[in-house]
């Protein structure tokens, strides 16, 4: 099992730049300047428009910067990650979000719509 959280909105995959960056044990300050703004425009010309977000301190710090972040669909992050150098650590980020993004598939696929089965089960039961 992965521990890279793999979102899903609107039906789309995502996952947050901050934990890729995390998982190459790098800054993901860095991360985000040097990989996903240098090569925005390839990305976006392949793999559609990047989703570009903002989150604010975390409560209780004394101020800050809101932080810069971005939720890549799966062939954004693959790409992404395609461009960062192959070090160990790096291979180790592109395994684990290959299994992240399996994972999320197979949840969609299997385990929601079960669940859905049980909840129409229950409300016939109580009607």
């Amino acid at each position: 099992m992965s521990n890279l959280p793999i979102n899903n909105r609107n039906g789309v995959l995502l996952v947050d730049s901050r934990l890729l960056a995390q998982e190459l044990g790098v800054q993901h300050r860095s991360f985000y300047q040097k990989l996903i703004l240098k090569y925005q425009q390839e990305i976006e010309e392949d793999w559609g428009v990047l989703r570009f977000e903002i989150a604010k301190p975390p409560e209780g710090s004394k101020g800050g910067r809101p932080e810069n972040y971005t939720l890549l669909t799966e062939q954004q992050s693959y790409l992404v990650l395609t461009y960062s150098k192959n070090t160990p650590a790096a291979r180790q980020c592109k395994r684990n979000l290959v299994k992240a993004f399996d994972e999320a598939k197979k949840l969609i696929k299997e385990v929601i719509p079960a669940k859905v089965q049980e909840i129409e089960k229950l409300k016939l039961e109580l009607a």
